[in-house]
Order: C-alpha cells, then sequence, then structure tokens
C-alpha cells in the first residue's frame, strides 16, 4: 500500500474540484485532522472512506490504486503476496486486488492484520467476505465473538459496530471482499469552488 501516492491523489482530486479539507471531512464524516493525515501520507485510509471520497466526486474507487489501463478481464497472480509491511502502530494494511478492473461491483483487496492486535471500533455501509489465507482473526461484533483459521471465511454487515483482532503469532491475511450497501444519498461536488463552512 502507498500511502503517499494515496494521499497526493487524494489531495489532488479534492484541490481539482476546489473544495476545502473542511467541507470534505465534513461532508464523509470524518475529523479534518483524520483527513489531514491521508492527504500527508500518515494514516491508513479505511477503504469506507476512500470510497466515500471518490463518489464524493464521481470517480471510482480504483483511482486512488490503478496504475495503468483499465480492462473487462483482469489477472492478477501471487495475491498472497500483497499488502506486506503493515506501518509502524498500524493494526493492518491492504492492497486493492484487480486495480485495473473499473465499474466493480464488488472490490476485492488483501488485508493484512498485525498479530495480537485489534482494529479500532468502526461501522461502515457495506459488507464484508473474508476468506483467511494465513493466520487467524476474531470479529468482535454485536456482543459476540467469531474466530475464524486459515480457510474459514466469514461475511458481515459492517454497519453494525465491530472490531477485528488477530488473534495469531503471525500476521493474519485475509481476502476480502467488500461492497456498498447503497450509494450515498447526499449530491455529489460540483465542479465549482465550494465556500469553506465555519
Amino acid at each position: 500500500m502507498d500511502l503517499g501516492r494515496i494521499g497526493r491523489r487524494l489531495t489532488e482530486l479534492r484541490e481539482a474540484h476546489g473544495v476545502s479539507a473542511t467541507v470534505l471531512a465534513e461532508k464523509i464524516g470524518i475529523s479534518r485532522g483524520y483527513l489531514s493525515r491521508l492527504e500527508n501520507g500518515r494514516q491508513i485510509p479505511s477503504i469506507s472512506v476512500l470510497d466515500a471520497v471518490a463518489e464524493s466526486f464521481d470517480v471510482e474507487l480504483e483511482y486512488f490504486f490503478a496504475s495503468g489501463p483499465t480492462g473487462r478481464v483482469v489477472v492478477d497472480r501471487n495475491v498472497g503476496d500483497a499488502a506486506g509491511v503493515i506501518p509502524k502502530d498500524a493494526t493492518f494494511a491492504y492492497e486493492a486486488i484487480c486495480r485495473q478492473r473499473n465499474r466493480k461491483l464488488i472490490h476485492p483487496v488483501m488485508a493484512i492484520f498485525a498479530p495480537h492486535l485489534r482494529t479500532s471500533v468502526a461501522s461502515h455501509n457495506v459488507e464484508y467476505f473474508r476468506y483467511i489465507i494465513e493466520g487467524s482473526l476474531t470479529l468482535h461484533y454485536a456482543g459476540q465473538s467469531y474466530a475464524i483459521d486459515v480457510g474459514d471465511t466469514i461475511y458481515y454487515d459492517a454497519t453494525i459496530a465491530h472490531q477485528v483482532e488477530c488473534t495469531s503469532d503471525v500476521p493474519c491475511k485475509a481476502l476480502t471482499l467488500f461492497a456498498k450497501l447503497a450509494p450515498l444519498s447526499e449530491p455529489q461536488f460540483e465542479h465549482t469552488v465550494l465556500e469553506e463552512q465555519l
């Protein structure tokens, strides 16, 4: 995951539309500080946050990841090697898969979770499917815990507050499919400068 590239593309997209960081952060429901860390490449963005930004500006999620031409059929090889390093002080990292295919209904990523750590409590307007390739994890969800190991799968509605905990001594790698439940109800940003809200 190239946090610097994601941050630069986010900043370029926002500035090209003349939208202030304060306005964008408020629109997608994150703090101004969190957005600043994303743009400076100091924070791993959640996929749902990137997707909300992409939808606000009417671009594909792949805008942040794609590095070449797109096609109808895309082959990715050795995806188990994706998402190699988890940044210091992070609980997870991920790498987009099949980045060269636009207009996907489902967004595949390789997620990797740091050993013996839990993610922050989160909720997103998406559903997740995870298939464990290496290690093990536990989903903490609505007062229940669901432990899964290599070869196991889990599917859940992420609108409910949840945490993911890597319970193995090695990082847990999970092939993850992400699907949005519904489009944002607010209108997209227009191609005009918006005044910063105080």
